[in-house]
């Protein structure tokens, strides 16, 4: 069971090298596997795609459940020990390389808010989903404390004001929100946005929590956007 000890402890930490970075990941990733038996029990001995994978710690952790991992990102970072499931592909999510109907999972997460066309993003995922199988969404509302990323609590000012502000107190130089990572950017993503285009690319949604916290947030109308750290999205291509 998690605890706000345990948890603050590995965040607190994960900026001061690359290794730590992964480890809050992987610390993540083994709490999500631990909630959800769905998840635990859609990636056991099957294909997996972690979409948007980054320093490859969430990635780490779920190849200790599935038969493979196909960790995928514009730009790979950071090492792993290769236990022979894990497959490093450099591809863009909006077109991704794999045939129909390919993986009996995907785990996304912390990567949709970094993506303008998120519909296209989802139309991917659920074309190399095979039917019945599951899909872990998870990302921090842009109006919630952290969704603001490294320009929080400045995020909720107009973007040009946060960025003058971001410049002079962070030392943060960039022109816009989506220029903010180089060759990928941050796009402000609300929970009512997301769940209208999971509609309208014909995913059921089986769940949606509050990652990490007693109270489901994530449920309350108006403030779910307001106080929910990060949500979690369990989703189903039905067909």
């Amino acid at each position: 069971m998690i605890t706000l000890f345990s948890f603050a402890k590995v965040a607190k930490n994960r900026f001061k090298s690359p290794e730590d970075y992964v480890k809050f990941q992987r610390f993540q990733a083994y709490q999500i596997i631990d909630r959800f038996s769905l998840v635990k029990e859609a990636m056991q001995g099957k294909k997996v795609l972690d979409l948007g994978c980054g320093k490859l710690g969430y990635t780490m952790e779920l190849a200790n459940y599935a038969k493979t991992v196909h960790a995928l990102d514009l730009n790979i970072s950071g090492c792993f020990h290769d236990n022979g499931n894990i497959i490093p592909i450099k591809a863009d999510a909006l077109r991704l390389p794999f045939k129909d109907g390919t993986f009996d999972f995907c785990f996304c997460a912390s990567f949709i808010e970094h993506v303008a066309n998120k519909k296209r993003v989802l139309e991917e995922i659920r074309r190399v989903l095979k039917p019945g199988s599951l899909c872990y969404l998870s990302f921090p509302p842009f109006y919630s404390p952290v969704g603001g990323h490294q320009f929080k609590p400045f995020h909720y000012l107009p973007e040009k004001m946060c960025l003058n502000l971001c410049k002079k107190i962070k030392k943060i130089e960039c022109e816009s929100y989506s220029t903010s990572f180089g060759n990928w950017g941050l796009y402000p993503t609300t929970i009512r946005q997301v769940r209208h285009l999971v509609k309208e690319t014909n995913f059921a949604i089986e769940s949606i929590t509050t990652r990490f916290s007693p109270i489901n947030l994530a449920r309350i109308p108006l403030l779910n956007e307001l106080l929910t750290w990060h949500v979690e999205f369990i989703l189903r291509k039905e067909f």
